[in-house]
């Protein structure tokens, strides 16, 4: 069972992934096609823009701030041999939560839903550090 954490890990890695590359490929594309001048990427100044350059980077920038929390806490778990089906089922949700964002913010981009998305996996996150430490410290 202690393995089996890393399913979820696994997931969230293979979105990051997925997201870092239509983020390449996007901004290839813009190249290509003149709505992006290479010297932008110099200073990551993107204003002017059009938001299916910006997002896809404001997205995987996102991916690389609760993620890593995320990951620490598969690590501490892993290492101090907690893991159980209540880890297991949170860091799936979280992962939901990550992959509901993701598809949100590329896609019709409502910042509500996509607030609830990303305060539910906070939730979570927070949950699986409280109940981490508790079980760590108790």
């Amino acid at each position: 069972m202690q393995l089996d954490i890393l399913y979820p890990l696994a997931a969230l890695l293979l979105l990051i992934v997925i997201v870092l590359m239509i983020m390449v490929t996007g901004r290839f594309r813009g190249v290509k096609k003149g709505d992006i001048r290479a010297r932008v990427f110099r200073t990551s100044d993107f204003a002017g823009l059009d938001e299916k350059y910006i997002s896809p980077t404001n997205n995987y920038n996102n991916l690389l701030q609760l993620p890593p929390l995320f990951m620490l806490f598969v690590l501490f778990a892993l290492q101090l041999s907690l893991v159980d089906t209540v880890f297991i089922v949170a860091s799936w949700v979280f992962v939901i939560t990550r992959y509901t964002h993701s598809i949100i913010h590329l896609g019709y981009n409502n910042v509500m839903h996509r607030l609830l998305a990303f305060a539910t996996g906070l939730i979570v996150l927070i949950f699986c550090w409280s109940r981490l430490l508790y079980l760590t410290l108790v």
